[in-house]
């Protein structure tokens, strides 16, 4: 290597490396010849005079000292490597981007020295690097298509990222100006290498700092578009291939190179097809794989990876409107500023217009815009209704002539699917691939060879494979291969094998579980090559494994050739989770010790798989018309048991839907089914369904001292991780959940407050709102553009030395209060008997900018030298109960960034005060700050602030304070306070509904007595909730006073549970019992079945 090109090395390098992460088309732009200090002044000049007559100039003079450092710079650059093709790269950036701080010294001062001292190369090097890093990440705002929108959401990530630049700058500019220039080219190196080693590690700070907000955001969003598991069909296609080397002879071909080209800018289409049974989805599988390496390899380059799986018979992963889902899930993950921008944008709106068609379509066209290049991959189109393959490749057709992409955004649009006289129609003017060429076949002929399987054709594999297994002389085998198979087939989602299992150990209607009963044998060894066992997200307990059916055409296989009867197995299914879900360990009446008992034994491990899809295989069953008995005597029957198992379930659950009746099941079925919403939130809030859910869950959460062999109970057919669930049946979590109890209660605040305030660092961020229309008022009040802050003259300053600090305070005279302190007046001081400080009494008084004043001068905020039993009534507090939101919010933001202890009395006081006053907004702020509570201090309760809102029938502020570590504060004096409320003023009775289930849901309340007027007022839903709860315990002569009023009510179903309590209570202690009472509970009993008879027979 030549000494010229040594010289230029490090400066080819840092070039290099910066070309590599802009657009090619910027890298031409910046190369040109034109991009000089000259050009840059030029632009300076054009932009001022633009600004000037539009009346908005800017004072570009400020970036003087910027263009004078680099001015040196660059002529040092030309001197030292004696070449000027690296300095257009400081220049044109400039024009571009037009800011930069001046952490950098004038270079032409060190000429002479640069030129003598070749050793000292290294550090011009290093400037040079890290100039060309602050432009790298600041055109990564700038450089965007639509920075505009951008800037403000991204900008303070990006300033994040500026400071460690700006540091190593400053530290380069010390090493530069001090005496250790003279010192040995190791001393250098080591200072180097220590200035190196910091920017790293800030670097890495940020980094890490950069990717826990992003995961944050990222989980509000996916909740938010609820998108199918598409990773997981990538990791079954995936396992399924042959070696590192199956499918390599495609990215050789021409068509494929052209279009996975991300160096061009032209959008690209391509049409893989064949056969049924060709490998397309593993083909498929081998290019997202690729695609995807090159990414994570590349992390530079400014390109996304989004794909999607179309399923035949899957209502998830069917349909365009799952595409977009997925997709835009995929394209927002998948870089940080974006996945900010669309925080922004999904937080403040309603999931069920998010999810509507018309949006998903236009928040995906903004998504696709952050890339200059956008890989799409969609395989299976031929498995969706024709209808809406249709829709999904014309729309992405239609995006290559959308005027947002044009020179901006490149499209490469994948299509796999077959010729089925549709996709090859309207993909026929686009480059083809067809995998029957020599290359592919000796793929397939390598797998089937490899796996014994001789032959091409699936029917004829698919009759070998189901003959082996279902005429298998071993009986037990062959009827648990035939089980697993029809649970497969028929199942709403993918099953784990401990869920399969489960199926074989419950005995629903007896309510019982044997774990004997689990299978020896693994579900590939029983049914062959009919099922694929598959881990989920990394798991590796092969109980947690998701088992499927092998192919969609191996489920049709089945189907068609009558060998599964779907409709009879749906039917099977429906009956089970009617009957399990009605069984003795659900009922409303088991206690904690009953539910705990069957929950060692694994018998709610289907729980989530029942609640969640009941009504799924319900609604499947009333579409399919039932055959005449003779036709079907078995699927007639199944269908009946069904249809009665369901009506006894809605009874059982609260709802007020007529029972079936006979005739035509599926007309019946249907009919019930209407009554029912068909929007699953609006059809959970219809059943008690989600409470009695989350009390077992809580039971299973609490289970403790377990013996070996439950803990392998539990994890072999329940799970080995019990996780904190979410409570809701629609929500992804519900059969997931979450390590930790306070993410879950995080996560249900966004299913009860879904609209967050797009601002950081805001309380609505937090806590969230209700609706859209509080958080626009919350953002109106809070967040609207500030008129101009008008400068405030200096006033003269007054002769008088004596003048009251605490009289200025009070009046908020901020001039005066400024004079005091700057002639060295205490802002401490205290009254002597009322130990009350200036800055307590400004923060009475609501006077924000004195606060400020006070807390910037060194005001304590826990008001010093206070008395112990004053300790609650601090700033904070007075401030909270004036209702001064601002000044609340001002002294929480102080106690934040001075790490001032927040005291546990002080705070609770003042969310009292914000109670009493229904001041919801100043509730949320205070709350989001809970975090800070110094819990050492008890002169408040917690219970208090807890029994506050429920005497005040505040459902939100009820809902917020249990979501927010106040759980443990519910007991019975909460709901005696809530139920005294509704006594007094009926009117609230809809809110005191809400508060009890609330609390309820917390497991924590013990209840021993519940007041009679409930059931002659006819609060029949808050006396069914009360009864049914776990920790209900009433004494018998109260269960039988209520039995006997109930009976008088007419109350059916509150009877029944009355009997069931009460006949729970003798068994208790039937040795304590006198006849008396055994007597009394008969004739009442007698008398309620004889009075609901006579009403039964007088209304006939």
């Amino acid at each position: 290597m030549n000494p010229s090109s040594q010289a230029n090395a490090g400066f080819q390098r840092a070039a290099t490396k910066f070309k590599q992460s802009i657009p090619k088309t910027l890298w031409d732009q910046f190369a040109y010849d034109s991009n000089s200090l000259s050009s840059l002044n030029a632009e300076i000049k054009a932009i001022q005079k633009s600004h000037g007559e539009k009346g908005s100039l800017r004072n570009m003079a400020r970036l003087g000292n910027f263009i004078e450092a680099m001015t040196q710079f660059g002529k040092v650059i030309e001197v030292f490597v004696n070449a000027s093709e690296f300095v257009c790269f400081v220049w044109g950036p400039m024009k571009f981007l037009l800011g930069i701080g001046s952490a950098i010294p004038g270079h032409l001062l060190y000429k002479d020295m640069f030129s003598e001292h070749q050793n000292l190369k290294v550090i011009l090097e290093d400037y040079y690097s890290d100039v060309l890093q602050f432009h790298a990440e600041a055109l990564k705002v700038f450089g965007r298509s639509k920075f505009k929108d951008l800037f403000h959401a991204t900008w303070k990530t990006f300033d994040s990222r500026f400071g460690p630049i700006l540091q190593s700058l400053q530290s380069r500019r010390e090493l530069l100006e001090s005496e250790k220039l003279s010192a040995s080219l190791d001393h250098i190196h080591n200072v180097r290498q220590r200035i190196d080693n910091l920017y790293q590690d800030q670097i890495r700070a940020v980094d890490d700092k950069v990717r826990e907000k992003h995961r944050s955001r990222m989980t509000l969003i996916k909740e938010k578009l609820r998108a199918p598991e598409y990773y997981l069909d990538q990791e079954v296609a995936a396992g399924k291939r042959e070696g590192l080397n199956t499918g390599r002879w495609l990215f050789e071909e021409s068509q494929y190179t052209s279009w996975s080209d991300h160096t061009v800018s032209a959008h690209s289409i391509l049409y893989l097809n064949g056969i049924p049974g060709a490998g397309k989805t593993t083909l498929v599988s081998s290019i997202i794989s690729r695609l995807l390496e090159i990414q994570s390899s590349n992390p530079s380059l400014p390109h996304s990876v989004a794909y999607f799986y179309f399923k035949h018979g899957n209502s998830e992963k069917n349909n365009h409107d799952s595409f977009l889902r997925a997709v835009l899930t995929q394209l927002i993950s998948q870089d940080t500023a974006t996945s900010q921008e669309f925080f922004q944008k999904l937080s403040s709106q309603a999931d069920v217009n998010i999810r509507s068609r018309e949006s998903l379509q236009t928040l995906t066209k903004s998504a696709l815009e952050e890339y200059r290049v956008s890989f799409l991959v969609l395989d299976g189109l031929d498995e969706c209704d024709r209808e809406q393959a249709e829709v999904t490749v014309k729309w992405l057709l239609s995006l290559l002539n959308d005027d947002r992409y044009i020179h901006k955004s490149s499209l490469r649009i994948l299509f796999s699917g077959q010729r089925d006289g549709l996709l090859d129609v309207l993909l026929c003017a686009y480059p083809t691939i067809c995998l029957e060429s020599s290359e592919h076949t000796a793929d397939i002929e390598k797998y089937c060879f490899q796996h014994f399987v001789f032959g091409f054709d699936k029917i004829t594999r698919y009759e070998r494979i189901t003959a082996s297994i279902y005429e298998s002389e071993h009986e037990s085998e062959r009827e648990t291969a035939q089980k697993i198979i029809a649970l497969v087939v028929t199942a709403k989602r993918d099953l784990k094998w401990r869920e399969i299992q489960s199926f074989f150990c419950i005995d629903s209607s007896n309510g019982t579980v044997d774990p004997d009963e689990r299978l020896q044998v693994k579900a590939k060894d029983l049914c062959g090559s009919l099922v694929d066992v598959h881990p989920i997200n990394g798991q590796a307990s092969e109980h947690e494994y998701a088992v499927r059916i092998v192919h969609d055409t191996a489920r049709r296989y089945l189907i068609n050739k009558k060998i599964v009867n779907d409709a009879l197995e749906n039917a099977r299914i429906l009956s089970f989770c009617m009957e399990y879900l009605t069984s003795g360990p659900f009922s409303r009446i088991n206690r904690s010790h009953t539910v705990a008992a069957h929950a060692r034994r694994a018998y709610y491990s289907l729980q989530d798989y029942a609640v969640a899809h009941w009504y799924d295989h319900a609604t499947e069953l009333a579409a399919i018309r039932m055959y005449d008995s003779e036709h079907c005597p078995e699927m007639w029957e199944e269908s009946m048991r069904a249809a009665s198992l369901l009506a006894r379930f809605l009874v059982d659950y609260g709802s007020s839907v007529d029972g079936i009746g006979g005739g035509d099941t599926s007309v019946s079925l249907q009919a019930t089914l209407d009554k029912l919403p068909s929007y699953e939130r609006d059809r959970v809030s219809l059943l008690n369904i989600v409470q009695r859910t989350t009390w077992i869950r809580q039971e299973i959460e609490n289970l403790e001292n377990l013996a070996d062999d439950e803990k392998q109970i539990l994890a072999e057919l329940h799970g080995s991780n019990v996780g904190y669930k979410c409570h809701k049946p629609w929500c992804l979590m519900f059969a997931t959940g979450f390590d930790k109890s306070d993410e879950r209660e995080s996560h249900m605040n966004r299913h009860e407050r879904p609209f967050l305030c797009p601002f950081h660092g805001c309380f609505g961020s937090i806590v969230g709102f209700e609706s859209k229309v509080v958080m626009d008022q919350h953002h109106k009040k809070n967040h609207s553009d500030a008129p101009p802050t008008i400068p405030r003259f200096p006033t003269p300053r007054r002769t008088r030395t004596s003048l009251d600090l605490f009289r200025a305070a009070s009046r908020g005279d901020i001039d005066e209060v400024t004079q005091l302190l700057d002639n060295g007046h205490d802002a401490n001081r205290t009254k002597a008997t009322l130990f009350k400080t200036p800055l307590w009494i400004s923060a009475k008084n609501g006077s924000y900018e004195v606060c400020k004043l006070l807390i910037e001068r060194g005001a304590h905020l826990n008001q010093p030298h206070v008395r112990g039993y004053q300790i609650h009534n601090l700033p904070l507090a007075t401030a909270s109960e004036g209702g001064h939101v601002s000044t609340v919010h001002l002294l929480l933001k102080a106690h934040e960034k001075k790490k001032h202890t927040l005291y546990t009395s002080g705070f609770l006081t003042a969310l009292q005060g914000a109670i009493q006053r229904n001041h919801l907004e100043l509730f949320e702020l205070l709350l989001s700050f809970y975090r800070l509570i110094n819990f050492k201090d008890t002169w408040v309760s917690r219970r208090k602030v807890l029994l506050e809102a429920c005497g005040c029938a505040q459902v939100s502020m009820v809902k917020l304070l249990l979501q927010n570590g106040f759980q443990s504060e519910a007991d019975y004096s909460c709901i005696d306070a809530c139920l005294s409320k509704m006594k007094d003023e009926p009117e609230v009775s809809d809110w005191a509904v809400q508060i009890l289930e609330a609390l309820l849901s917390t497991g924590q309340p013990e209840i021993t007595n519940m007041d009679s007027w409930l059931i002659s007022e006819g609060h029949q839903a808050i006396v069914f909730m009360i009864l049914s709860y776990p920790k209900t315990r009433l004494g018998r002569l109260s269960l039988i006073d209520l039995l006997d009023l109930a009976t008088k009510k007419s109350s059916a179903n509150i009877v029944d549970l009355l009997n069931n309590l009460l006949a729970e209570a003798i068994a208790a202690d039937e040795n304590e019992i006198i006849p008396d009472y055994i007597q009394a509970t008969a004739r009442l009993s007698a008398n309620a079945s004889r009075s609901l008879e006579s009403e039964t027979s007088d209304s006939d």
